[in-house]
């Protein structure tokens, strides 16, 4: 991975090379190397490449680089050794990092205004602990894009039409007609939707034909917007974006836009309008879709038989949308590995549609959430819902977590402040510390360890920081001297370039569209500074100087990780 101090070394390389060498920036970053031996120097670049190209010796050239670049570098072999003079940056980086100013990301060249969309739950279906993966991916790559520079709308796509509504609002006006909603109103609508299911499936074939035509017919009056079912679908649907805004409340996530399924409807069916004239859209037996069988992507239908639209049209038609009224460049669709063959059919379509912006369109996959018992599912009924979640992770906080803490002289609000901090820390990390693409089991207990690779962990770190900054009297005023010399030991030069290596961390996470490599970052750093801790007695030394310098640096750790943390979404407290 690149880093700040590669790239310094490698454009002072490059800019003593003749032309004739052929190595670009990002060849010599590819190339420069850390030796195994760390008195041989910090970074190393090893000249066979070079000499192939210039038909020299290796220990030759490395010579003659030497000769030009400066007395912290050194010739050892075939390899130029280069020597990073860490009392010098260390004044640099941490007075940087105190004032935020290293935490402040320039961007090189104009960037491509970019949507992220995720979460995109069903109305009338229960939001559970599965739908958190989607919304900690996602609101975490909103944090880390922005950070880097990138204009960038955070957009929900609410699933509000479909068969899934149908069967939600079937049962409802057969079985339970004028209820109001018991508890949570989106987990009570699902339930319903999970009841008309199993309904329908144990139903014996002469009443399972007939429920299933009722059911038709209510998405058909939904789509046709007929009067009567219209009143209802919009009423229930209020109920379930109530619950929806009050999880991303507690999960601390906003959203710049919304849009519907049923927005996009009539759009919809003109993109199908045109697509026939066009020649794109093709008839077959009575639907209409596009034949992509020459790439092995099969058969895509973007309207059934019966005249209603399907997942695939109304995605056509958000895209125009993004791409024509809100001037998007790069979209991002945060969306479950189950539907992989969806969006390769999607661009490939939108592609056959004229659009060059579906280049800059990525499906981001994740494996499913599971839970100890297997695949949970809305349909089944076998689900945490997000209300159980959430009780379950703020009891478990306050009888474990809290029982060894002394939150004598707290008030009550601070109590319930850092309880919910330590549960979102949990739910958040949890879900995207692995690579997206992986399943993962939620496992409360462990999520909410402050041992081990958890976002608790995270927070006690930083709490341990501020801890030792609040007992050894630390200002943050006293940073115009650094004693270099307390930068000569390896655990303190590997805790500046962590400082230094953040934005290329987040840089990396967001090329790879996923969140793990800061996770991983983070959790790295934390180890390392409670080594560094169990070591070194900060608030013991008796040369106030070197004292200061170690208070500043913890200062400065500090600020690196509360940034990070916040890029994956995690709000850390100031004490625990």
């Amino acid at each position: 991975m690149s880093t700040p101090l590669k790239d310094t070394i490698a454009d002072r390389i490059h800019s003593v090379l003749p032309s004739e060498a052929g190595l670009s920036r990002d060849d010599l970053i590819a190339l420069i190397e850390v030796p195994s031996d760390a008195k041989l120097g910090d970074y190393a670049f090893p000249c066979f490449r070079l000499a192939k190209t210039l038909k020299k010796a290796p220990p030759l050239l490395a010579q003659e680089l030497v000769a030009k670049l400066g007395a912290d570098a050194k010739a050892t072999g075939p390899y130029v050794n280069f020597f990073i003079d860490y009392g010098q940056l260390a004044k640099n980086i941490l007075a940087n990092a105190l004032t935020g100013a290293a935490f402040k990301v320039t961007p090189a060249r104009k960037l491509p205004r970019t949507m992220i969309e995720f979460s995109q739950p069903n109305t009338h279906k229960a939001f559970h602990v599965g739908h958190c993966r989607n919304v900690a991916l996602g609101d975490a790559l909103v944090r880390m894009n922005r950070y880097l520079g990138y204009d960038v709308v955070a957009a929900n796509y609410i699933g509000d039409e479909g068969t899934h509504i149908a069967k939600c609002l079937w049962y409802y006006m057969k079985f339970k007609p004028g209820a109001k909603p018991e508890g949570n109103a989106g987990e009570w609508l699902g339930g319903f939707y999970t009841a008309a299911t199993q309904m329908v499936e144990d139903a014996p074939d002469d009443l399972k034909i007939i429920y299933q035509k009722e059911i038709s017919t209510i998405l058909q009056k939904i789509e046709g917007r007929d009067p009567a079912i219209t009143k209802l679908w919009e009423e229930t649907k209020e109920w379930s974006m109530d619950s929806f805004r009050e999880i991303y409340s507690w999960l601390g996530v906003k959203f710049d836009h919304y849009f519907y399924e049923s927005e996009v409807t009539d759009e919809a069916r003109k993109i199908v309008e045109d697509g026939l004239k066009s020649g794109v859209f093709v008839n077959s037996q009575g639907a209409v879709g596009v034949d992509l069988n020459d790439l092995g992507l099969g058969f895509c239908m973007v309207l059934k038989s019966d005249g209603t639209t399907l997942y695939s049209t109304r995605d056509l038609a958000l895209a125009r949308r993004k791409f024509e009224e809100f001037k998007i460049e790069r979209s991002i669709y945060v969306v479950a590995n189950e539907q992989e063959l969806h969006f390769k059919q999607v661009f490939k379509i939108l592609e056959r549609m004229g659009f060059p912006q579906v280049k800059n369109c990525h499906h981001l996959s994740y494996g499913l959430v599971m839970i100890p018992s297997g695949k949970m599912s809305s349909r089944l009924g076998n689900v945490i819902y997000f209300s159980a979640l959430r009780e379950g992770l703020l009891n478990q906080v306050k009888e474990v977590a809290f029982k060894d803490l002394d939150t004598s002289g707290w008030s009550a609000s601070e109590v319930d402040d850092t309880a919910q901090k330590i549960a979102v820390a949990a739910i958040r990390y949890g879900m995207i510390a692995s690579d997206p693409k992986k399943t993962i089991i939620f496992d409360m207990p462990q999520w909410l360890s402050f041992v081990g690779d958890t976002g608790p962990y995270l927070l006690y770190t930083y709490v341990r920081m501020r801890s030792i900054l609040r007992k050894g009297e630390f200002t943050g005023t006293d940073v115009g001297y650094v004693d270099s010399a307390v930068f000569q030991g390896a655990e303190e030069k590997a805790l500046l370039k962590r400082i230094i290596n953040l934005n290329a961390t987040v840089e990396r996470a967001v090329n790879d569209q996923a969140p793990a490599p800061l996770a991983c970052f983070l959790f790295d750093f934390c180890q390392e500074f409670n080594s560094f801790y169990a070591k070194t007695s900060i608030l013991k030394q008796d040369d106030p100087a070197r004292k200061n310098t170690y208070l500043v640096l913890v200062a400065a750790l500090a600020e690196t990780l509360k940034t990070g943390a916040g890029l994956l979404g995690i709000d850390v407290p100031e004490r625990m």
